[in-house]
């Protein structure tokens, strides 16, 4: 049994030495083998193949492979249901790694082949791993022992953003959890002062992983922007990286936690904190627009929603301490912005205007020299479809508010706008809101703006309305008067302040609260359409590229307008447009007018069809027909009228106020003594001084006609052009006829009145029938205090179908010894007149011929009389004289009781004229009455007027003896400029013709310069002149922008000028 046992363990023994031996023997073998190195070209285990394989024994194992093919095996591996693998499994794996690869003295894989077949590889050099890849190149190294594993990266290039990270990891054996401490920057340094870099540390257990990132100073988002560029968010890539600048940004952390599972992405959304602050932002809404800024900007993140918290916003002036924004669902769509706006100095300046009208809202509003406390939630959404809707909620207040509307202040106080923008209901409301319009309007406001139908509605509250054109005028306050002024200087600033409020001083619309309690307007405000009505007048206003105003009738507004009702418009409509508030197109027709004009048929002028322009040089506004024409430019104001017959019988009866206050001036003129009128005048001198050297517009009227006929009582006065110039009060009126000129000047209730050169044919036209026949008339006149003194004189004329003279004859014709006196001058044709004058003097009650001066051409008359006017009885004794020898005649006159033969050769008779002018009657006197002189005859006659004539005749010496106007300045300058001119064009043939024939006759006196004016012959403006014209005229003159030159003044003997514009 010992021996069995004995002989069976020695074979063991055998066996386990046999064994060793082997293995010993394979090992050398293996090794040696090893150490001579292993190559293969060519290898394939399993669905693995090998290219390339080159291993070696040296101290370690050494190896290379050219090609390590793992498609197939990849293929299959995507085929098979994924398993999840724990934390430890993934530590024993890579354990079990580093264990096999701590036996490696080197590994090199040239290149491992997946199945996208892109080139990757793997090295170590027993130091330092190296891994390259189409995404990334790592170069890291391990460290292992019993409490934690440390892989430390020296580089990892993330190839597609060319970025680098640089830190470890470590994995802590016993909590069997993974610590990393990177860094993040770009792989290219930049210009930067300091590399742009993030910091990030965080902690995993595998399954849940916490991380947290720093950055040193951003100076800008370009390294951030590959990744922000990810989210696929056009409205924030926009914002962030065109409309965002700013000094310097910092992050001062970015931090989240999430699961490793298949919801990671949306709970590290969820989570993710960020906090950051940026140095002197600018926010700018467009390029050119100007930005909002900031002092600084802090900006954090929390559950998706991004904040902005502002330090000292700004947007030019105003402040907007408090405002901030808030963006929520940054990672998902839709995403929302709310803006929260909050200022206590808000203004609606220029600036705010530019960035409205870039959002398509424009507003002509700007507020002066007020605040506006702004609390406002602004929220924009975006829809399905990617729009943008915005919202807007809160209130805009103001103790009191200054707007400028068009270049036109209006003062509200208790401000108080409310925004609401909900889904079920969106509007503006404007609450109880007191306005304040140049003293003229004054009520309370609310109105509503609906903006789910833009529908508006609301209502004024009168306390005060009425709105005059004073209001409209940029003289509204009194001028300052300079420090240190002189008693004369403010007696000219007054004057001059004066003369603004003058003109169109009449109310536009005065409405009694008591009558209308409530103005009512309504509108609507869509994108497309924007109108606003105010029914109790008839007037709509249209907003929009063209804005329009529309007064559809003018007799809705006319009960409450006294400017329409002052100057007699009750019908008709009107139409403005503008496109950008400082020129007006103008339209429109007035109706129903009873004003005293008549066309050349005799029709009186009741229609006008206007057209016009309105813009910051002044108003021009013509008749579709261009026979009226109105300027106003500056403080001018210029009416021109073509191919029209004046009533003045209506005129001066007219009920129009317009009219009828015209005449009442006209009554009640002040009367000055000649101290006072030299005085006056030396003061109007100053003022005028003072204007031209302050480059100020003079306020001057001037109204011209042209072909317009007169009508007085039963008599017509023709005239080829008449005008009128007015201004300080003085008066210069020019009529032209023919070769005729009249001149009138009106001075302190006084005028001075001349006609030149008028023939026959005017007077002719006067008095409606051939009175006289050639000859060429003159007359000269001052009118004072109700009293018209004057000379007239004629030359080379014959009276013919005269009464009084178809009297005389039949009388002569009854009388042999009187025969004789017709013929030559004195016959069937009329009485022939070489020369002559008549001194007359006329007042209301009577004309008083104070002198009848005439030389015929055979028969001289001398004598006086007097005409009462209102019952036209005459009383005029005559003296007419022959120049007949007596040779000729002497054997076939009776002579006795008629004819006187005077020692001069001359036969004389007197004659008297009793009845009326209709019917005179006539009778030779006796011949003791014609041994009286003339003068005593005609005494007798006037005894009844003695004390007016003699008291207006020390009047009128006494006025001509001291007068300062016995020898005028010429002290005024021209009333329009030469933009004027462009304007009104004009062809002056016949008033040229008519200067060349006042220049070759020195006895005649020429009119004043008149302004551009209607054509003398023709009906009609020329096309220049009308409103169609006007704006090219404008534009193509060369002069618009040059001042008006002073043309020379015309001095006058007897009374100060006023020129023509």
């Amino acid at each position: 049994m010992v021996i069995v046992m004995r002989k069976t363990k020695s074979k063991n023994i055998a066996s386990i030495i046999i064994f060793l031996g082997i293995l010993l023997t394979l090992s050398l073998m293996g090794y040696k083998i090893l150490s001579n190195g292993i190559h293969s070209q060519s290898l394939s285990i399993g669905q693995i193949h090998i290219d390339g394989l080159y291993l070696r024994l040296n101290n370690k194992l050494i190896l290379e492979i050219q090609s390590l093919d793992v498609s197939a095996l990849q293929n299959k591996g995507q085929d098979d249901e994924a398993d999840s693998i724990s934390a430890d499994e993934i530590l024993t794996w890579i354990k079990r790694c580093l264990f096999v690869i701590s036996y490696f003295e080197k590994l090199d894989i040239q290149n491992i082949v997946f199945s996208d077949n892109l080139k990757r590889s793997v090295h170590y050099d027993g130091r330092e791993y190296e891994i390259s890849a189409p995404e990334f190149v790592a170069k890291f190294g391990v460290e292992d022992n019993h409490k934690n594993t440390q892989l430390l990266i020296h580089e990892l290039e993330i190839l597609r953003f060319g970025l680098q990270i640089q830190g470890q990891f470590v994995y802590q054996n016993v909590k069997k959890t993974l610590e990393m401490d990177i860094s993040l920057s770009p792989k290219e340094p930049t210009n930067d002062k300091e590399q742009p870099t993030l910091y990030i540390k965080g902690i995993t257990d595998f399954y849940r992983i916490e991380m947290e990132a720093s950055s040193t100073h951003l100076y800008n988002l370009d390294t951030i922007k590959p990744y922000v560029l990810k989210l696929n968010n056009k409205m924030l890539n926009n914002w962030l990286f065109k409309n965002v600048q700013y000094d310097v940004m910092k992050v001062h952390s970015l931090r989240f936690q999430s699961t490793l599972d298949r919801n990671f992405f949306a709970k590290l959304q969820q989570s993710l904190a960020l906090d950051l602050a940026i140095e002197s932002p600018k926010v700018y809404f467009a390029p050119h627009l100007k930005p909002i800024e900031a002092t600084r900007v802090i900006v954090y993140m929390r559950e998706e929603n991004l904040s902005f918290l502002f330090k000292e916003p700004s947007f030019t002036d105003t402040k907007l301490e408090g405002s901030e924004v808030q963006i929520s669902n940054v990672f998902t769509q839709p995403m929302g912005i709310k803006i929260a706006i909050r200022s206590n100095n808000a203004t609606l300046s220029d600036e705010l205007a530019d960035i409205l009208r870039f959002y398509d809202i424009n507003i002509p509003v700007r507020s002066v020299d007020s605040k506006l406390r702004l609390k406002v939630d602004v929220d924009m959404q975006q829809d399905k479809n990617k729009q943008m809707s915005i919202l807007a909620n809160g209130n805009i207040s103001a103790p009191t508010l200054s707007l400028s509307i068009a270049g036109l202040r209006l003062d509200m106080s208790d401000v108080n706008v409310i925004l609401s923008q909900k889904p079920s209901k969106s509007y503006v409301q404007l609450l109880n809101t007191k306005i304040d319009y140049a003293k003229n309007i004054q009520g309370i406001l609310n109105a509503i703006w609906n903006l789910e139908d833009s529908s508006l509605q609301g209502d004024l509250l009168i306390e005060h309305f009425a709105l005059s054109s004073q209001a409209l005028s940029q003289n509204a306050g009194m001028p300052a008067v300079p420090e240190g002024s002189d008693e004369l200087t403010k007696r000219i600033i007054e004057a001059i302040y004066a003369d603004s409020q003058k003109g169109f001083s009449e109310e536009i619309l005065k409405i009694n609260p008591n009558e209308l309690k409530k103005i009512h307007f309504k509108g609507h405000l869509s994108q497309d359409d924007k109108v606003i009505s105010l029914p109790d007048f008839g007037l709509n206003v249209y907003i929009g590229e063209q804005s329009v105003f529309e007064l559809s009738d003018i007799a809705k507004i006319y009960p409450y307008s006294p400017i329409l009702r002052y100057f007699g418009i009750p019908n008709g409509y009107m139409r403005l447009s503008t496109k950008d508030f400082k020129k007006f197109g103008l339209s429109g027709e007035v109706s129903n007018l009873t004003y005293p004009l008549y066309d050349k048929e005799s029709n009186q002028l009741a229609r006008f069809v206007l057209e016009g322009l309105i813009d910051e040089r002044g108003i021009f506004i013509g008749s579709q027909n261009r026979k009226f024409l109105f300027v106003k430019e500056g403080n001018v104001i210029k009416l021109m009228l073509n191919g029209y017959d004046l009533n003045i019988d209506e005129l001066l009866n007219s009920q129009i106020p317009a009219l009828a206050q015209i005449n009442e001036e006209s009554k009640t003129s002040q009367a000055l003594s000649p101290q006072e009128r030299q005085a006056q005048e030396a003061f109007i001198k100053a003022k005028q001084q003072y204007e031209r050297q302050h480059k100020l517009s003079p306020h001057i009227t001037y109204l011209e006609a042209r072909n317009m006929d007169f009508y007085l009582n039963d008599y017509i006065i023709p005239t080829d052009m008449a005008s009128v110039s007015m201004r300080d009060g003085l008066i210069r009126a020019d009529a032209t006829y023919g070769n005729g000129v009249a001149n009138v000047d009106v001075a302190y209730s006084r005028a001075n009145v001349r006609l030149n050169n008028f023939s026959d044919v005017f007077l002719n036209r006067v008095w409606k029938r051939d009175i006289v026949s050639g000859g060429l008339f003159n007359f000269r006149g001052i009118y004072d205090e109700g009293v018209l003194k004057g000379e007239i004189s004629m030359q080379n004329t014959t009276y013919k179908d005269l009464a009084i003279v178809q009297n005389i004859l039949a009388l002569i014709d009854t009388i042999p010894a009187l025969l004789t006196f017709r013929k030559p001058g004195l016959g069937a044709n009329g009485y022939e007149i070489k020369q002559g004058k008549v001194d007359f003097v006329l007042n209301d009650e009577y004309l008083v011929l104070e002198n009848i001066d005439l030389v015929g051409s055979s028969i001289d008359v001398e004598g006086g009389g007097l005409i009462r006017l209102q019952s036209k009885e005459i009383d005029v004794i005559l003296k007419a004289s022959t120049l007949k020898t007596l040779a000729d005649i002497i054997d076939k006159i009776p002579l006795v009781g008629y004819v006187i033969l005077g020692s001069d050769g001359k036969f004389t008779t007197g004659i008297a004229l009793k009845g009326t002018l209709d019917n005179p009657k006539s009778e030779v006197n006796t011949a003791e009455d014609i041994l009286l002189s003339p003068f005593e005859m005609v005494g007798r006659i006037l005894k009844p007027v003695d004390t007016l004539l003699s008291g207006l005749s020390n009047a009128l010496n006494e006025s001509v003896e001291s007068s300062p106007l016995k020898k005028p300045e010429p002290y005024f300058e021209p009333a329009l400029s030469e933009e004027l001119d462009a304007i009104n064009a004009i062809e002056s043939t016949n008033v040229t013709e008519s200067a060349n024939t006042t220049e070759s006759n020195p006895t005649q006196s020429a009119p004043a310069p008149a302004p551009d004016s209607i054509t003398s012959q023709s009906q009609e403006m020329p096309a220049s002149q009308t409103p169609q014209g006007i704006q090219e005229n404008l534009e193509s003159s060369p002069s618009a922008q040059s001042p008006a030159q002073e043309p020379d003044s015309i001095n006058e003997p007897n009374l100060p000028q006023v020129e023509a514009p």
